[in-house]
């Protein structure tokens, strides 16, 4: 059985992957098309998974306070500690139609930190620039800061401010193809994630 198999007790594994398009990073907020190099070493004992590699953000989405942000460019980065927590470097955009501009805003979302401790800096490509507060009112109420009634603005304060401790929730899943339906399936109980599989890059 597995547990009398010194084999499958002590097993560590080490895979080199070459991770394709259409492999998708997704959290509660978060839903990125990611590519490039990765390093999988799972350790069977300590039931620790680690990855190593930077992969590239291809493309996808980040909802902020609801509304959608296209992925423009960026980065995913594993650096080799366990659970799936990797560090981003992502840049959204929005392009948001109010009536009290005559084009489209366009609000970029830049997403640091990490997976699960996400910071988000919102800025503008305006001509005159457009503080935090009012892109972030922009956003929620569709109007600056100046026109909002007064509850409104208590609300687009608090809102500025859990942008830089914003939580992706849980389920977080990385699918990756299959590289061993078993040894997946006894991966995804030992680190205790919704979902894990992995395909070996061509």
């Amino acid at each position: 059985s597995e547990s009398q198999n010194p084999f499958l007790q002590n097993l560590r594994m080490n895979v080199n992957l070459e991770v394709g398009r259409n492999t998708w990073l997704r959290s509660r907020d978060m839903n990125v098309d990611i590519g490039g190099d990765l390093l999988v070493t799972w350790d069977r004992t300590s039931r620790d998974l680690a990855m190593v590699g930077e992969l590239e953000a291809i493309r996808g989405r980040y909802a902020v306070f609801g509304r959608q942000f296209q992925v423009q460019s960026g980065t995913v980065s594993f650096l080799g500690t366990p659970g799936l927590n990797p560090n981003l470097e992502i840049e959204a955009l929005n392009r948001l139609r109010t009536p009290y501009l005559d084009e489209p805003l366009s609000i970029f979302a830049d997403v640091t930190g990490t997976l699960f401790a996400p910071r988000v800096g919102l800025r503008s490509d305006a001509s005159l620039p457009i503080a935090e507060s009012d892109l972030v009112s922009y956003l929620i109420f569709g109007q600056p800061s100046y026109a909002l009634a007064t509850g409104q603005s208590a609300i687009v304060e608090g809102a500025a401010g859990a942008l830089l401790g914003a939580a992706t929730g849980a389920g977080v899943t990385l699918g990756l193809g299959v590289l061993s339906s078993q040894l997946g399936s006894v991966v995804a109980r030992d680190i205790g994630i919704d979902y894990f599989a992995i395909n070996q890059g061509r």
